[in-house]
């Protein structure tokens, strides 16, 4: 073998093992969050992501709705702050 075929051979083991290791490493991932049972139809799997990603997203929603209600009250209570604090005509 000449040296420029063992240096591409080297060069490309790791890589591969990497490529390999991240297959295995996903296939056990799919295998973990689809349950046991493999006959699951996918249907079924992308119908309970689907609540999922809806009930998070509502609670994020909810936070938003809070968040922006109580920016309305600052607000207000700003503007009435400033309100009673506004320059009155000249007096003397």
């Amino acid at each position: 073998m000449s040296q420029q075929i063992v240096i591409a051979v080297v060069a490309a083991v790791p890589p591969t093992v990497a490529a390999v290791l991240g297959f295995l490493a996903s296939k056990r991932s799919i295998r973990r969050s689809i349950g046991g049972n493999p006959g699951v139809p996918l249907r079924e799997v992308l119908a309970q992501m689907e609540t999922r990603s809806n009930s998070r997203l509502d609670r994020i929603e909810s936070k938003l709705d809070r968040v922006a209600d109580e920016h309305t009250g600052i607000r207000e209570r700003l503007a009435r702050l400033e309100a009673g604090q506004a320059p009155r005509g000249r007096e003397r």
